[in-house]
């Protein structure tokens, strides 16, 4: 899984997301990783949390197979073909996939983002102007209301502490950097916002583990 936070304001969108991935059997550190997926051509950015070959699947399908022109016109393919992916990929109910679109809508002339969970069959949901958080957790005055910045790192940072305190088999694993990504009408931008102090020694044990 991953830590993966957002801001939708009606001219802009900011991502922010860490790039550990686990191994698949156990939460032991496996690589480092982009978990977004930016198509220029439409605008539009794809992520998610779960089962990541849905999500690489599912880019690989929008970028090679869908004619479309930007977010929404997406939108009204990607239930059925979501749904398709997802009977391919999770036939095992223990998995699941919770994709995640980001973009600009040329005919609402406007930020917007679309949220097709496994477990809800992968229909589509509107996501509200404002914050998400994920994991989730308590955010009172995790923002500057006099400016209306989103202290990315500080949010994430919390999220990793707290997912170190659940019991192993229960975490979902974040660490190495967090990328930050800056969405508006005319530019998709990404910046490294920050790297963990433990970022070398989780990259020794991604080492230690490819000899086990």
């Amino acid at each position: 899984m991953t830590a993966l936070n957002f801001c939708i304001q009606r001219n802009e969108i900011y991502v922010a997301m860490d790039t550990l991935a686990t191994s698949p059997v156990g939460t032991e550190p496996y690589l480092y990783t982009t978990k977004f997926y930016i198509l220029p051509h439409l605008k539009m950015v794809i992520c998610g949390t779960g089962f990541a070959q849905v999500i690489i699947d599912w880019f690989i399908q929008v970028n090679t197979s869908i004619l479309v022109q930007d977010i929404c016109h997406l939108d009204e393919y990607a239930v059925e073909m979501l749904q398709k992916l997802g009977s391919k990929h999770l036939l095992d109910k223990s998995k699941t996939a919770t994709i995640y679109h980001f973009g600009w809508s040329q005919l609402e002339e406007c930020s917007t983002g679309f949220i097709y969970r496994s477990e809800n069959k992968f229909l589509s949901e509107r996501l509200q102007n404002g914050i998400g958080i994920k994991p989730h957790f308590n955010r009172n005055n995790w923002i500057d209301n006099a400016n209306e910045e989103i202290d990315f790192i500080k949010i994430i940072q919390k999220q990793k502490l707290l997912d170190r305190q659940q019991v192993k088999h229960q975490q979902v694993g974040i660490g190495g950097e967090i990328h930050l990504l800056h969405i508006t009408q005319k530019a998709i931008l990404v910046k490294q916002l920050h790297r963990f102090d433990d970022y070398d020694n989780e990259y020794l044990k991604m080492t230690e583990n490819l000899c086990k």
